[in-house]
């Protein structure tokens, strides 16, 4: 895949994961809908039971993109910075977004100290979807996907 797809990807532009998906397709079988997700069996079955759960309701792969209510609680409750949310440089996801060098800085530094286990406690604390990958940088994607802006998060310990 090339930078430029990757890229499309990551902004959510024809992602296979961005939408609910006919019951069966070349990768996977339908195993049930639920609330806000819907489970599927791969069907390359390399690891036994293998599925994929993917969540319908939209996109979000930076800080940026996160509702207000989430950027809320990600900060309190995930960085332990409740005051970050309120303030003026961060307020708004425009804002997030211009300054996604300095917001991935403090993100970087608070993941940084925690291990997998912990990261996973805060995100579910916070009410963030997140889930544990079977492999890939970090073995966690947050944020409701990841709010990093297409570089792997900083592996907790």
């Amino acid at each position: 895949m090339s930078a430029d797809q990757w890229e499309q990807l990551r902004r959510g532009i024809d992602c296979p994961f961005d939408s609910r998906k006919a019951d069966a397709a070349d990768n996977w079988d339908l195993v049930s809908r639920l609330s806000a997700s819907s489970l599927y069996l791969t069907k390359n079955q390399t690891y036994r039971g293998h599925c994929v759960l993917v969540l319908d309701l939209r996109h979000a792969v930076r800080p940026d993109q996160l509702s207000a209510a989430e950027w809320a609680a990600f900060c309190a409750k995930v960085l332990g910075q409740p005051k970050l949310a309120a303030d003026s440089r961060y307020d708004s996801n425009s804002k997030r977004n211009q300054r996604r060098g300095e917001i991935l800085s403090i993100i970087d530094k608070v993941f940084s100290t925690l291990t997998t286990e912990q990261l996973i406690e805060k995100l579910d604390a916070a009410g963030i979807a997140n889930a544990r990958l079977i492999s890939g940088p970090g073995g966690v994607l947050y944020g409701p996907r990841s709010p990093r802006s297409g570089q792997p998060p900083t592996p907790p310990r």
